[in-house]
C-alpha cells in the first residue's frame, strides 16, 4: 500500500492500483491508496510513504491505532485483554488516547505560545505605568 502523496509524486493524474514499486529489495504491487499521514511529527510537511507487509519487512516494535467511537479508555483494556489472550508473552506498553499522545506532541509549541504570551502581557502593562518605577539608586 502507498498513500496519496506517493501516488501523486510518482503517477501523477493516473491509478496507482497494480503499479510496482521496488524496496526493501524486492518488487511490490500496489494494492492499496490510502490518506497521507503525520509519519515522524506534526509539523511535517507531507511524505511519500510505503506499507510494506509485516511479513516481508519485520520489526521487532509494532504501533497500532484504533479508532473508536465509545470511550477509548475503556476499549485499551479490552485490546489488551485480546493480545494477551492471543499470546501471553506478547508485551503489551505505552497505551494511550490520541489526546494523550498529540499532548505530548504539542508540548514544546504550547510552551512555547506560553512563553510568547507572558511576554506580551508584560509589554502591555510597561507603557502604561502599571509596573512600580524604576528608582534610581546611584550614588
Amino acid at each position: 500500500m502507498i498513500n496519496q502523496a506517493f501516488a501523486q509524486r510518482f503517477w501523477p493524474g493516473q491509478n496507482a492500483l497494480g503499479k510496482r514499486v521496488r524496496t526493501v529489495g524486492r518488487d511490490h504491487q500496489v494494492v492499496g491508496v490510502v490518506k497521507t499521514g503525520k509519519y515522524f511529527s506534526i509539523g511535517e510537511d507531507p511524505k511519500a510513504f510505503v506499507y510494506i507487509p509485516l511479513r516481508e519487512d519485520y520489526r521487532g516494535g509494532l504501533i497500532l491505532h484504533v479508532r473508536t467511537k465509545g470511550d477509548p479508555a475503556g476499549l485499551m483494556e479490552a485490546m489488551r485483554k485480546k493480545v494477551v489472550r492471543l499470546d501471553a508473552t506478547l508485551p503489551v506498553s505505552d497505551l494511550r488516547t490520541m489526546s494523550a499522545a498529540l499532548r505530548f506532541a504539542l508540548l514544546s509549541a504550547r510552551l512555547g505560545a506560553s512563553a510568547v504570551s507572558a511576554f506580551a502581557v508584560l509589554a502591555l502593562f510597561l507603557p502604561i505605568g502599571i509596573l512600580p518605577p524604576q528608582r534610581n539608586l546611584s550614588v
